[in-house]
């Protein structure tokens, strides 16, 4: 888990919407990175394989836009603009 101390982390139980049992999570602080972009987000680790892999979105689609295209089947990952106030 990329070096990260998996049970220090915040825990939480979850479970899909297709699953019936529910799961550890362990939410830890990092930082994702996507070309020269960098954020600080939590991310959710699970310790079971069988957990689905996508547990939220907060931290990270308000900072980037995701664009698939299913015919050259790439994916392009921007960010967001941020305005000044």
């Amino acid at each position: 888990y990329l070096g990260i101390d998996l049970k220090a982390g915040r825990r939480d139980r979850v479970r899909g919407v297709m699953v019936t049992e529910w799961s550890d999570v362990f939410y830890h602080p990092v930082t994702l990175s996507t070309g020269s972009e960098q954020i600080q987000t939590v991310v959710g680790f699970a310790e079971h394989p069988s957990t689905p892999g996508l547990l939220g979105r907060i931290g990270f689609f308000e900072n980037f836009h995701l664009a698939f295209d299913p015919i050259g089947l790439s994916l392009e990952i921007l960010p967001v603009e941020k305005h000044s106030a």
